[in-house]
């Protein structure tokens, strides 16, 4: 048998390969339907699992799937904040972001004097302007609102609602009124009892569209010691009024006012990174000396700038307030600086509303209200190291000395500081190069004429309005002469900071001379800036230079 099979296979090879094509061909087949078996049960089973990692989410809704993300079970692991805020929470938000507007009635009519006249302004009917402002137009008029406060200072002689806006008219033709609101009670009628220019005619700027003013409504004697919630502007009592202010009144909580309250201009620094640095060492020089609050009007500030200021909101006692320009003024962040550079007249009547707005808002806390800007700062000179000092211990006795009156401004001179380092390349080894005004002591020997770029510290009991530069107007002072005092020159003067030489006070043949006198708080100073530094991320090594 053995020999017939080996015969048969050695005599006919055709068997051997048609056994091997079937041997493969079952193979083969099997190969394919197993692979077949698995394409088909593979997304089954995926699913059954994708299924049962997303059984509460399927159970719950009945939209559309969508694809589903693996990996992330736990929700604990997501870095985001879930609070939700209720519409309470929310516009309980609304007094600290937008101060003068007043959130009420909201789901009413609200109060009126009659169905047809003083009607309320519901906070969703204001025409609002450029997100911080409130417009009205009244027969002759156009008012471009900013804010209302209540001024009830001794020296005021009255209770009285002071405005300050932005008007399309140099000189007003009409007395316009105010309608006051407290809670649902009808509203009090009151007319325009005063208007207050804050520009000086003489300065310039007849041609600008919007001119700033300050005005003045009495509330009426039969209300008291009430204050009202907030205030409606209009040409006559029955107008349809698209304004309603909230009244800002700051009263003081504690028993005796804080004495210094610094108040800086909208500051326009988006295009300016290094700056941050320099800010850091402004205010705590600042802090050295004595001042207990700064308040930062904003336009736009660079991403450092920003982290610096809120690192202060934080631990000090800094506010920012985010504003902008008024009307059709240009508010593109880009253009913004080419149009204050070039348009400098509607720049400096702008800056008046909000250096008033710093005084209204911080008159019953701080005793003086100190206008400065980023690039300079009243020093005390000689033995005198702080503001207390210089204003308590040595103006005040010698000022009534003098003439025994209340002041209403005590005037720092102006003198510049150069910024020359990087060309005479004379840096100090012992200061760190970050340290901007401890390492530019060189400044001009001749201070500027007086009253020319002066800086002042304002008595808040007294103004009415404020100007860069001085006091505009005081209370009870129809001449607009408010009393002022100057620091003697071996006291206090204002260290005013080139900037690359920009300014023609340090572009003009200079006679300078070495004013070390800010070295005093050098340690201090240098310590408290380095520590902010690192804190707040701008320093990680031993150096930093700028």
């Amino acid at each position: 048998m053995i020999e017939n099979l080996t015969r048969i296979n050695l005599t006919d090879g055709s068997f051997n390969s048609v056994f091997i094509v079937k041997k493969l061909f079952f193979s083969l087949t099997t190969a394919v339907l197993l692979w077949s078996l698995y394409l088909v049960l593979h997304p089954l089973l995926l699913g059954n699992e994708e299924r049962k990692l997303n059984t509460a989410a399927d159970s719950t809704s009945g939209d559309d799937k969508l694809p589903k993300v693996i990996g992330v079970q736990n929700e604990s692991e997501l870095k985001v904040d879930k609070t939700v805020l209720t519409d309470d929470d929310i516009l309980s938000q609304i007094k600290i972001t937008h101060p003068n507007v007043f959130v009420a009635h909201l789901r009413d009519g609200g109060p009126r004097f009659n169905k047809t006249c003083g009607l309320y302004v519901n906070p969703l009917d204001i025409h609002y302007n450029n997100i911080y402002w409130q417009q009205q137009k009244t027969d002759n008029e156009s008012y471009i609102l900013y804010g209302a406060y209540f001024d009830g200072r001794p020296a005021a002689g009255g209770r009285i609602i002071r405005i300050i806006t932005m008007i399309d008219k140099r000189n007003l033709t009409e007395n316009a009124n105010c309608l006051m609101w407290f809670g649902n009670e009808k509203p009090a009628f009151s007319k325009i009892s005063h208007s207050l220019y804050i520009w000086n005619p003489k300065w310039g700027a007849r041609n600008e569209s919007l001119h700033p003013y300050v005005l003045s409504c009495p509330i009426p004697k039969e209300y008291g010691d009430q204050v009202p919630d907030s205030v409606t502007l209009v040409g006559h009592p029955c107008d349809r009024a698209t304004n309603n202010l909230r009244v800002v009144y700051n009263a003081l909580q504690e028993e005796f006012k804080k004495d210094f309250v610094v108040c800086v201009k909208a500051l326009n620094l988006k295009h300016n990174a290094s700056f941050a640095i320099r800010l850091v060492e402004w205010i705590e020089l600042l802090r050295i000396l004595g001042a207990d609050k700064i308040v930062f009007y904003q336009l736009h500030v660079h991403e450092n700038i920003t982290r610096v200021l809120e690192h202060y909101v934080k631990t000090w006692n800094v506010e920012i307030i985010k504003v902008t320009m008024p009307g059709h003024l240009a508010n593109v962040p880009d253009l913004m600086p080419t149009y204050l550079k070039y348009r400098g007249s509607s720049k400096r009547l702008q800056e008046l509303i909000y250096f008033t707005d710093c005084l209204y808002q911080n008159m019953y806390q701080y005793q003086y209200v100190v206008l400065l800007d980023v690039d300079e700062v009243i020093v005390p000179r000689g033995e005198i190291k702080t503001w207390q000092q210089l204003i308590y211990d040595i103006t005040l006795p010698e000022a009534f000395a003098a003439k025994n009156i209340t002041y209403a401004s005590f005037i720092a001179r102006n003198v510049y500081f150069m910024d020359d380092k990087k060309e005479l390349d004379d840096w100090y080894l012992e200061i760190p190069k970050y340290m901007h005004m401890l390492q530019h002591v060189r400044r001009d020997r001749n201070y500027i004429k007086p009253g020319g770029g002066i800086k002042a510290f304002h008595n808040t009991d007294l103004i009415l309005a404020l100007h860069n530069h001085f006091a505009r107007a005081c209370i009870g002072d129809p001449k607009l002469n408010c009393p002022k005092y100057d620091f003697d020159l071996k006291d206090a003067h204002l260290q005013h900071y080139c900037t690359a030489r920009k300014n023609p006070g340090c572009t003009s043949p200079r006679n300078l001379t070495l004013d070390t006198n800010v070295w005093r708080f050098k340690h201090e100073l240098i310590d408290a800036v380095t520590a902010t530094l690192k804190e707040t991320g701008f320093l990680k090594k031993s150096n930093l230079t700028l």
